[in-house]
């Protein structure tokens, strides 16, 4: 399956305009089955629902706090994709509307999916998220961790008005996904590619 994935800041502007264009660009041409949000920024779950109404398909692994005009997470999978009807969500973080695990269930094996949007207020903020994503997803087979993590490694992705520089360390971040193993896949196919 492919799965893809968008920061919506600033969807709830014209979500109208911004889903179209993932559907037009992305779902009719068949390009992916699972689509995840980050930084939804919809004042109720009234709202983000009448946004995708257009579009067939299911949302699943929605968090999002109802108190609040929260930058939750959201999958979306397309009426036509090949995951309809084996995406479960297993828990979601519903105080913060940080993250969302779902999994995938195929014949013959589990796939999880953890879709993240991790705090954009501090480097200390983003420190306890990852410690308590550490804490709370080491142990799960079949693990892949999408989402807006809102931090950089490599001063290549870190652009300035005068170049690449430094980005702030994020040891425990860092860590864990080295533990788990988890790769940059543009990274890992475009090394010395700069996108601003």
């Amino acid at each position: 399956f492919t799965a893809m994935t968008f920061n919506l800041n600033g969807a709830v502007t014209d979500p109208a305009r911004k889903l179209r264009w993932v559907h037009d660009t992305f779902v009719r041409t068949g390009k992916a089955d699972i689509i995840l949000f980050q930084e939804l920024h919809f004042g109720s779950l009234t709202h983000l629902r009448k946004a995708f109404w257009p579009y067939r398909g299911e949302l699943k692994g929605l968090s999002m706090n109802p108190n609040a005009n929260t930058r939750g997470v959201v999958a979306w999978i397309p009426g036509d994709s090949s995951l309809t009807g084996l995406v479960e969500t297993v828990t979601t973080d519903t105080v913060e509307g940080r993250w969302a695990l779902m999994r995938i269930n195929s014949k013959n094996e589990h796939i999880h999916l953890l879709n993240i949007y991790a705090p954009s207020k501090s480097v200390a903020h983003r420190e306890l998220f990852y410690g308590d994503m550490k804490v709370r997803f080491n142990d799960y087979s079949n693990l892949i961790i999408a989402g807006d993590f809102n931090f950089v490694s490599r001063a290549i992705d870190f652009l300035g008005v005068n170049g690449p520089r430094e980005p702030a360390p994020h040891p425990v971040a860092e860590e864990w996904l080295d533990e788990l193993e988890v790769i940059d896949t543009f990274a890992h196919e475009f090394p010395d590619a700069v996108v601003s």
